[in-house]
């Protein structure tokens, strides 16, 4: 009996360890965390002040009314620059958001959330 469940613990263990390991293997790479094509809501809060706006996002820019700003993709999502000012926009949900800087300094904060076009 105690042999039955030494085996037991051993074969679960050597598996455990095996879906462990095909678990990291499997989903360790690049995420496809860029910034999609498509119609936002551009949330700003920046030094007290707060604003939305309507955003598009399209072959790697991103409009803000009749701004254009370039967006560059990375591995968590991406970010946005139009000199002096710098949105770095991460995956979150169905979204994004992320931290604003001015000539690199942090000022407040950005979220971008879907819209329908």
């Amino acid at each position: 009996m105690k042999n039955k469940n030494k085996l037991r613990a051993v074969v679960l263990s050597a598996l455990m360890a095996l879906g462990l390991i095909a678990g990291t293997t499997l989903t360790a790479g690049e995420a496809s965390a860029r910034i999609q094509n498509g119609c936002y809501w551009f949330h700003q809060n920046a030094m007290g002040q707060s604003s939305t706006a309507k955003a598009t996002v399209h072959r790697g820019h991103l409009r803000i009314n009749g701004m254009d700003a370039h967006t560059t993709h990375t591995r968590d999502g991406g970010y946005a620059d139009v000199w002096p000012i710098r949105w770095g926009l991460g995956k979150r949900g169905n979204g994004y958001a992320g931290q604003m800087y001015a000539h690199g300094i942090p000022v407040g904060f950005v979220k971008m959330t879907p819209r329908r076009c």
